[in-house]
Parts: C-alpha cells; sequence; structure tokens
C-alpha cells in the first residue's frame, strides 16, 4: 500500500484530535482493536480489505500521538507565567543582534532551562525561552552552549492573531519554546557552562566564511547568500525580500528541499564526470548533506528539508515514480511521529504539498507541455506548475496571490542562484586551504547575485503581476484536490472529464454552463456587511467591507519604515489580501500617532488607495510618509457633519476638532465616526479622552450606537461613565497589545464597562474581531478568531 496514503490517514488523525476532548484510554483500545483486525485479515481472510483497516489504524495512531504530544510536563516553564521568577540554562542557539542606535543593541537569546529557584530553593524546570536584553555595544554577549543566570517576569508567548497569518506561538512551541523572560537588569554568565562545542563550532564556521565574503563582495550580496547557505534572511534588504516574494521564489533565499536536491544531483554529476561508481557517489552525496545540514544548525527548516529532498528526490534519480510517492509519504510519517503539530505548520504544508505535486503531477504537466516546447523549457515549466498545482489553497491561505512572473522567475532567476549556491559551498569548503581560489568563486557567486537581484526587481515590478486568489477554505480545499486528480486521473482507472465530455457532450455543457450561472449570481448578490477589528497589537485598524465588496480602512496600525516593523506591511496588508482586498474606497485616520497611521504608507504603496481622510493638524512623520506613497489619493480634511454613502452604508464624521496651532494633543484632535448601516451603528472614537467625551455629550452629538470601539485601547482616561450612559453599546471592542507595557485596557474601563452591561471583545486575548451585518440589515452577528 502507498505510504503517502497512510501519511494523509496519520495527517487526518491528528487533525481530528483536535476537535474534541478524547479519551486515550477509548483511542488506544481502538487501536488495538483495529491491530488485532488488521492482523487477523492479513493471516486469515486473505487480506483483501486490509487497506482499510490499515488506514483506520494509521488515523487513530495519528490521533494518539498528537494528543500526547500536547500533553505538558509539571516542570515545564509555561506554568509559571505570570511570575518573577530566577532562572539558569543554557544558551542553545546563536545569538541575534541587532543595533538600535550608537550607544544601544538588542541581542536576542534563545536559553534551555535547567533550573528555577522558588520558595528559596533550586528545582528542575523544562522548556526553553527567549530573552531579549538591551545593552551596550562593548559589554559581553553569551556564547552557545554557556550557562547564564537571570531574573525576569515570565511572560506568555504571543503573535498577532488574525485570519491567514502565521501562528508563531504554535510555532515556537513546536521548537520547544514556550515562553519569553524580559529580565532585570540583564544576564549574568555562569562558570563552568560551556557545552555547546557543536554550536560554537557552527558559529565559528559561519562567522570565517562571512569574514572571507565581506572581504570581496558587497554586504547585501554576503547577506544572500549566507541566506543561501545558512538560512534566514537576517542582513538581507527589504526590498530584495520583496522583489522575490513578488516572483513566488522566496523559498529559494533559505535552505530549502531544493538546495538539498540541487547539492545531491551536483554531487551525482561530479562523480559522473569523475567516472566514480553510483553507490560511491550516493555516499558521497548522503555525506555532503548530513554535513551541510549540520553546518547549517540542524534547525527545523533544515532538518525537515533534508528528509523530504533525500527521500523523494533519491527515489527520483532511481527512476521510480512510486517509490518517489512511497519515499515521500515516509518521509512525512517519520516527521510527524517526532511532532505531529508540524500539519499546522506553514513550512512544513508547502514543501509537502509542493513535493506531492511533483511526485504526482510532474510526469503528466511535462508531457502536456512537451507537445508544442522544447524539452528543457518543458521540464523547468512544468516543475513549477506541478509545485503550484500542489500548493495552491496552502499558497491562497496564506498569501492571497499568485505571481504571474513565478514561471519566469524559476526559468530564469532559480537557475542563476542555483549556480551562486555551488559557487558558495565549494567556495566556502576550499577556503581553508585555496584562500584565493575561495575568493574567486565568491566575486563570481557576487555579481551571480547582482544579477539574480535585477532581475526579480525587474519581474516584481511588470504591471498585473500579482494576481489575487481568495482563500480555498477546508471544502474548497477538498473540492480542489478532489477536482485536480479527477483532471489528473487520480485515482486510477477514473475517466477523465474530457473523456465524459466526449460521451455526453450535451449533459456536461449544461452542467458547465449551470455552474458558470450559479457562480455569476452568486458573486453579484449583496453580501453580509462586515466590520473587521484587526489585531494589531497596541494599535487600532478596523476594515469595514460594503454588500458589494467595496472597502473602507480606519486607522492601519502601528510602525512605518523606521521602527523596525511595520504593522501595516506585515499585519494589515495580508490581512486586506487574505479577504481579497485589492482597493480602499476610503483611508480614515483619527489622528496622526503611529499607532494609528504608521502602517498607512506601506498599505497606500501596496494597494490603491482613492480618498484619504485625515484630521486637520499638523503632520505627523507617519502621515508624511503616506503622502509620498499614496499614489495620487485625493486627501480630504475632516469636518464635523461630513457624510459619506457607499453601497447602503453611512459613514459620518462626528467630530474633528482642528490642532494645527498645537494647543491641544493629537489624541484630543482625534476625528470621531460613526458608521451606519440597517439598525446597527459602529462608533470609532481614535484617542479621545474623557474630556473630548464630555463635549461630545453636552454638545448632543452622540446617539446610541450598537457598538463602540473603546477609546485608548481601553485607557482609564477614555470610556467614562457619561459617555457610556449616552451611547449604550450593546458590544465593546478593545484594540491592545496583548500584555502592553501601558497596561491597557485598565481595570476600571474594564469595570465601567460591565456595569453598562456590554459584551466586551479584546484583541489581544481574542484576535481579529468581525461583526457581520445581513445584507438587509436587520440582525447582526460577530465571530472571534480565538475561540
Amino acid at each position: 500500500m502507498n505510504l503517502t496514503i497512510l501519511a494523509l490517514a496519520f495527517i487526518l488523525g491528528i487533525w481530528l484530535s483536535g476537535l474534541y476532548a478524547w479519551s486515550l484510554w477509548f483511542l488506544g483500545n481502538a487501536a488495538l482493536l483495529m491491530l488485532a483486525v488488521t492482523v487477523w485479515q492479513l493471516r486469515i481472510a486473505g487480506g483483501g480489505r486490509v487497506k482499510y483497516y490499515l488506514v483506520l489504524l494509521f488515523m487513530l495512531v495519528g490521533m494518539i500521538r498528537s494528543i500526547q504530544a500536547e500533553m505538558i510536563p509539571l516542570t515545564d516553564i509555561g506554568r509559571l507565567v505570570g511570575e518573577r521568577v530566577y532562572v539558569e540554562g543554557i544558551i542553545s542557539d546563536i545569538p541575534r543582534r541587532l543595533p538600535l542606535d550608537e550607544q544601544t543593541v538588542k541581542i536576542g537569546y534563545r536559553v534551555r532551562l535547567e533550573q528555577i529557584k522558588q520558595n528559596g530553593r533550586l528545582r528542575a524546570v523544562s522548556g526553553e525561552v527567549l530573552v531579549t536584553v538591551r545593552q551596550q555595544p562593548k559589554e559581553a554577549v553569551a556564547l552557545p552552549g554557556e550557562r547564564i543566570a537571570m531574573t525576569g517576569k515570565v511572560r506568555a508567548l504571543h503573535g498577532y492573531n488574525n485570519p491567514g497569518a502565521v501562528d508563531m506561538v504554535a510555532a515556537w512551541k513546536r521548537q520547544g519554546v514556550k515562553a519569553r523572560i524580559a529580565p532585570n537588569g540583564g544576564v549574568r554568565i555562569l562558570p563552568g557552562g560551556e557545552t555547546g562545542a557543536y554550536l560554537r563550532t557552527v558559529a565559528a564556521i559561519r562567522g570565517s566564511v562571512a569574514e572571507a565574503m565581506l572581504k570581496v563582495m558587497p554586504d547585501g550580496d554576503a547577506a544572500v547568500i549566507q541566506g543561501l547557505l545558512f538560512g534566514g534572511y537576517q542582513g538581507i534588504s527589504q526590498e530584495v525580500i520583496k522583489n522575490y516574494a513578488a516572483t513566488g521564489i522566496i523559498h529559494i533565499l533559505s535552505v530549502s528541499g531544493s538546495h538539498i536536491a540541487l547539492l545531491i544531483g551536483f554531487i551525482h554529476w561530479l562523480g559522473r564526470r569523475l567516472k566514480i561508481r553510483e553507490p560511491v557517489s550516493a555516499m558521497a552525496a548522503t555525506v555532503a548533506v548530513l554535513s551541510y545540514a549540520l553546518v547549517a544548525g540542524l534547525i527545523p527548516p533544515v532538518v525537515r528539508s533534508v528528509i523530504m529532498g533525500l527521500a523523494a528526490l533519491l527515489a527520483f534519480a532511481a527512476g521510480r515514480e512510486k517509490h518517489a510517492s512511497s519515499a515521500l509519504g515516509l518521509a512525512a510519517l517519520v516527521m510527524l511521529v517526532y511532532q505531529p503539530g508540524m500539519i499546522y505548520d506553514i513550512s512544513f504544508q508547502l514543501s509537502f504539498a509542493s513535493t506531492a505535486g511533483l511526485v504526482y503531477l510532474y510526469p503528466q504537466t511535462v508531457q502536456f507541455f512537451s507537445r508544442f516546447l522544447p524539452g528543457i523549457a518543458a521540464a523547468a515549466l512544468g516543475v513549477t506548475v506541478a509545485a503550484q498545482l500542489g500548493s495552491l489553497p496552502f499558497l491562497a491561505w496564506y498569501f492571497s496571490q499568485l505571481p504571474a512572473s513565478s514561471i519566469a522567475a524559476n526559468m530564469i532567476i532559480v537557475p542563476v542562484i542555483e549556480a551562486v549556491l555551488i559557487l558558495a559551498l565549494v567556495g566556502s569548503v576550499v577556503s581553508l586551504i585555496l584562500p584565493w581560489l575561495s575568493q574567486t568563486l565568491f566575486v563570481l557567486a557576487s555579481l551571480a547575485v547582482g544579477l539574480a537581484n535585477q532581475m526579480a526587481a525587474w519581474l516584481a515590478a511588470m504591471p498585473g503581476n500579482l494576481w489575487p486568489i481568495p482563500p480555498f477554505g477546508l471544502y474548497g480545499s477538498a473540492l480542489y484536490y478532489c477536482i485536480l486528480g479527477w483532471i489528473y486521473g487520480y485515482p486510477k482507472g477514473i475517466t477523465r472529464p474530457w473523456i465524459v465530455y466526449r460521451r455526453f457532450p450535451r449533459l456536461a455543457g449544461a452542467a458547465v454552463l449551470l455552474l458558470v450561472v450559479a457562480a455569476v449570481i452568486y458573486l453579484n448578490l449583496p453580501h453580509p456587511v462586515r466590520v473587521h477589528y484587526i489585531d494589531v497589537g497596541q494599535g487600532d485598524a478596523a476594515l469595514i467591507t460594503t454588500a458589494h465588496s467595496r472597502n473602507i480602512l480606519i486607522d492601519a496600525g502601528g510602525g512605518g519604515e523606521d521602527s523596525g516593523f511595520d504593522t501595516g506591511e506585515y499585519v494589515v496588508m495580508p490581512y486586506l489580501r487574505h479577504y481579497g482586498v485589492t482597493s480602499l474606497e476610503y483611508l480614515i485616520l483619527t489622528h496622526g500617532h503611529a499607532d494609528h497611521a504608521g502602517g498607512a504608507a506601506a498599505i497606500a504603496a501596496g494597494i490603491p488607495v482613492k480618498n484619504i481622510i485625515l484630521a486637520r493638524e499638523a503632520y505627523s512623520p507617519p502621515i508624511k510618509a503616506l503622502l509620498q506613497k499614496s499614489g495620487g489619493g485625493r486627501v480630504i480634511p475632516a469636518y464635523r457633519g461630513q457624510q459619506i454613502d457607499l453601497d447602503g452604508i453611512t459613514i459620518r464624521v462626528i467630530d474633528a476638532m482642528p490642532n494645527f496651532a498645537g494647543q491641544q494633543t493629537a489624541n484630543e484632535s482625534s476625528i470621531v465616526i460613526e458608521v451606519g448601516y440597517g439598525d446597527y451603528n459602529f462608533l470609532f472614537t481614535g484617542d479621545l479622552d474623557g474630556k473630548g467625551e464630555i463635549n461630545l455629550v453636552t454638545q448632543g452629538l452622540i446617539r446610541q450606537n450598537t457598538v463602540l470601539k473603546a477609546g485608548h485601547h481601553g485607557s482609564r482616561t477614555s470610556t467614562t461613565l457619561s459617555f457610556l450612559q449616552q451611547v449604550g453599546p450593546e458590544y465593546a471592542v478593545i484594540s491592545a497589545g496583548f500584555q502592553n507595557r501601558f497596561g491597557h485596557p485598565h481595570k476600571e474601563t474594564l469595570i465601567r464597562l460591565a456595569d453598562a452591561g456590554s459584551t466586551v471583545l479584546r484583541t489581544d486575548l481574542q484576535g481579529a474581531v468581525v461583526f457581520s451585518v445581513t445584507s438587509d440589515g436587520q440582525d447582526i452577528g460577530f465571530d472571534t478568531y480565538v475561540k
């Protein structure tokens, strides 16, 4: 039986284990019973139905293994979240260094904990933590393998909880990281802890290679090549990363299965040229791949790439397609038995789906393209198409767009990068014995990187390069794979669609026409009006979609180009793409503070913005950055009484106090906006404080609203009692960062909202909050990303 089928059964079991609180006793007995039935079927009944019992058995084993993996040890550091502790541990990874200014650097450590002090005595503790310290550039940095001690508060891991976003908390936990600690007074290096000889050796090798590269090439080229060799995007310019992402080949900049396949192929080619026997070449390739994995640090993506690459691609090298599919299933099973939660990892999902596409779809795809293309072109195009067809639902879910230039990029840029990788690998190896030769190879690699970067920039700038694709969802993805399998003839013997059409042309034509008509009707029907409160951390961003899919964004999250993390680019834009937003009718910024306007420039650079409504105040740096990137969008100053009507939605500016002379703070001059549809209203007050709220009440500008976006992230200085009595919100949404340094939302605000009878929804705890109003405007409901 094909191991890929059993791997899929195991994956199904992992997924089912999360749907219900299953009893391990029940599942264990069910698995034992299924095992007995399988053995009986094999030995006595002739094995006719054994494959069905094996599928059920692997599904049950997947459920059991997943539940076991989720069990938290009593010594786990994650159980101590919120407590201030003294801990000792070992640096388990190469520290990351980020210069903040001339006087300060930020050092990021990953620490494997050993013991903790509680109630005056030390006890064992398990798990790893992320530790961030700020220090002067000349202060000592702990090295991998050294023991350190620190005192600080244990904090929970947290990311941005939005649909389509990568769950970074789950990703860290899969790697054994359970919490983070912000130490008081930095970390202290303890004597006698140098146990990380391997990590220090890896760091020394990387440092030596980097030093040799920097002697003969620019920093940017060196960063790209080091990413190719060792993984990660550290030091690579954001512009280069964007261009490679926009051409669909961002994976090539970090260690992936294609790197492993290339290394195997190069060694086999070299072996044939030197007339070395195949078994010796295969052994050399295995040693080279394992050595490469060791130097790259044995991080999870590297291990996955090595397992997947060696299994599937070596089977292909043997010319046995059926063995390749079984090797793919075996590789997946090995990884998932070790770590069941990997099925939720974007890297595993894309690697498995793309490799499955190559195994099952590539031969027929190449055969099709060979009818009208030369062999080399057909093969190159077949690889890209087969891999993208296999992974399309995952690409749609995470990226919501498909680069039109990806085929060209794979055909002209990827071969150049592959040449860079070979040059860099050989140069790194010979740098220890023949420095002059390594320098020559590095210079050639640098020139090739420059060429590849330029070609990526040209392709990324092509008009219409990025095609939006909506997320398929679970059932849509299942339907897609069923149709894809039908087209490619899986399962074997199935009647393919064009044969059905030839046999029943009228019936098939009528069915296609009916589907097209149904799709057109569905797309033109009015949809519910939705108001999305996006999880942007300590900031605000709300997306409003009309019944006919036009869009308004109120505030844009924090960050900006100079902040180190642009929420607009990395949080809001992916959210917009996930929901198919390709343009904004209006971008309304309540005021110019960075936590509301910092992401606006990235949004204006990413999609067309037709109208921009701004508070009448001196332009802050985020507003100036927005206006530079607005691309001709009309800028409208906000005035009290303005009204916008869009597909039945009414947007009213309740108040907009001018503040050019600085008589008041930007918070006090926040635009107050009411959005109404049907029987329901949504109120946005930006960071308006209590004084401003009282002015609204005394002037009679405020009426009852269904949903209130609590002012200033739930600060005690906003959402006052008299204001709440006037607004009377059924729901209150608080947009705040998880465990933020301001303590938002304040306890006093939560008490006032509870006393007012409002249902409180918080982005820091529940992630994105989405309200839906039926197209007739008579019913409302809400959903949260975190249940």
